[in-house]
C-alpha cells in the first residue's frame, strides 16, 4: 500500500482502540479464531474507501452514458426502465434503514433524486459511472433478476440448465471485472467496488460455498436468521445497550467463517456464543462510522479528503477482494442445495 494508506491503516487502528468501549473489543476478539483487529481494520479500510469512491464520484444524467442522436431512443428507454427498477430495490433498502434509525449518510447511495418537480424529472436521474454500471448488469446479467424476483430456487422458473448458464454468466462477468482491474489505478478501484458491491447484496459466493459446505458435512436444514445474519439487513441490542441497525458487508469474513458456525459439532450454546461475537462486531463496524475526528465532524469524511485515487487502488491491490470469487461447477445434487439455500434466503425480498 502507499505510505499514506499504511498511515490510514494505523491511524484507524489506533482509533478503534481509543474510540471503542474497550470491554467490547476484548469480547469480539479473544478466542474468535477468524477475526481480528487487523482484518477488521481491512474490512472498515474497504468501506471507507467504497464511501470515499461514492462520495466524490461525479454524477451525470443517462444521456451523458447513452447519447441520444435524434434518430432511435430504444437503447435509452430501456436502461431508463432499469434504472427505475434497480432503484426500486435501493428505496426498499433505504426505507428499512431509516425505520431502523440507522445513520442515513451511511446509506446514502442508496437514496434516489426525488422526482417530484418537472424540473428534476426533465434533467433526469443523476448518475455516477457505478450506478450507470449496475444498471448495465441488471440489465446484462439475468442472474441478478432472478434472485430479486424470487425465481431462482423454483427449477419451475428457472431449469437446471437455466441455472447453469446464469451462473456461467456471472462467472464471465467478474472474469472480465477481474481483468479491468489491472488496467490502471481507477479501474482497480472501480472493478473492485464493483465486485465488493455486488457480493455485499446478492452473496453469490457465500450462497455458493454453504451449499457445498452443507453437502459435504450432511447438514439438512438452514433457518433464517443463520444466514441472515451472514447476509442480511437488521437491528439487533447491543451489549452496550443501544439498539443498532446493521448490515453484513464482512464479505470475506462472512465466507471463513461457514465452517465455524455451521459446524455439526457445535452445541447451542456455542452457536448463540459466536452469534453474540459476530453481532457485536456489527455494533463496532456501526460506531466506526461515526467515529469522531480530531479536526472536527467524522473520521470517514477526514479519511475522504485525504485519500487519493492511487492510495484507494493500493489497498485494493493489497487486500484483493476477487479472493472469495471461485468458478463455479455444479452437478443436481448442488443446484439443488444452492436453491435451497437461496429460498430460504430469500424471506426478506418475498416481505418487500
Amino acid at each position: 500500500m502507499t505510505d499514506n494508506m499504511i498511515l490510514m491503516w494505523k491511524d484507524l487502528m489506533g482509533s478503534m482502540f481509543t474510540c471503542i468501549d474497550k470491554e467490547l473489543l476484548v469480547f469480539v476478539f479473544t478466542g474468535f479464531p477468524i477475526i481480528n483487529p487487523e482484518s477488521f481494520i481491512e474490512h472498515m479500510l474497504l468501506v471507507f474507501c467504497k464511501y470515499s469512491y461514492h462520495k466524490k464520484a461525479p454524477k451525470h444524467p443517462l444521456r451523458y452514458y447513452l447519447p441520444y442522436d435524434g434518430t432511435d431512443n430504444t437503447e435509452r428507454m430501456v436502461y431508463s426502465r432499469t434504472i427505475k427498477y434497480t432503484q426500486r430495490f435501493k428505496d426498499r433498502n433505504y426505507a428499512v434503514m431509516e425505520s431502523r434509525s440507522a445513520d442515513p449518510e451511511k446509506y446514502s447511495e442508496l437514496k434516489s433524486k426525488p422526482m417530484d418537480t418537472m424540473a428534476n424529472r426533465k434533467e433526469g436521474y443523476e448518475l455516477t459511472e457505478m450506478d450507470f454500471f449496475e444498471a448495465t448488469t441488471i440489465h446484462d446479467l439475468e442472474l441478478v433478476k432472478a434472485i430479486s424476483e424470487n425465481r431462482i430456487y423454483s427449477s419451475k422458473k428457472v431449469s437446471n440448465e437455466k441455472f447453469v448458464e446464469l451462473f456461467e454468466n456471472y462467472d464471465r462477468w467478474v472474469q472480465e471485472l477481474v481483468e479491468r482491474s489491472k488496467k490502471s489505478d481507477a479501474d482497480m478501484v472501480f472493478a473492485s467496488i464493483a465486485f465488493f458491491t455486488f457480493e455485499w447484496k446478492y452473496a453469490i459466493e457465500y450462497y455458493y460455498r454453504l451449499a457445498i459446505y452443507f453437502i459435504n458435512n450432511d447438514i439438512e436444514t438452514l433457518d433464517f436468521f443463520s444466514t441472515w445474519l451472514f447476509t442480511g439487513t437488521f437491528d439487533f441490542d447491543s451489549r452496550l445497550g443501544i439498539t443498532v441497525g446493521s448490515d453484513s458487508r464482512l464479505v470475506k469474513t462472512r465466507i471463513d467463517l461457514i465452517p465455524v458456525f455451521f459446524d455439526k459439532t457445535n452445541n447451542y450454546i456455542m452457536t448463540e456464543f459466536i452469534k453474540s461475537k459476530y453481532i457485536e462486531i456489527l455494533t463496532i463496524q456501526s460506531l466506526m462510522y461515526n467515529l469522531p475526528c480530531t479536526e472536527g465532524g467524522k473520521y470517514i469524511d477526514w479519511f475522504c479528503d485525504n485519500t487519493t485515487i492511487s492510495d484507494l487502488a493500493s489497498f485494493f491491490k493489497a487486500y484483493d477482494v476477487f479472493q472469495i470469487w471461485q468458478p463455479k461447477s455444479f452437478d443436481n445434487k448442488l443446484i439443488k442445495k444452492l436453491r435451497y439455500v437461496l429460498e430460504v434466503s430469500s424471506i426478506f425480498n418475498k416481505k418487500m
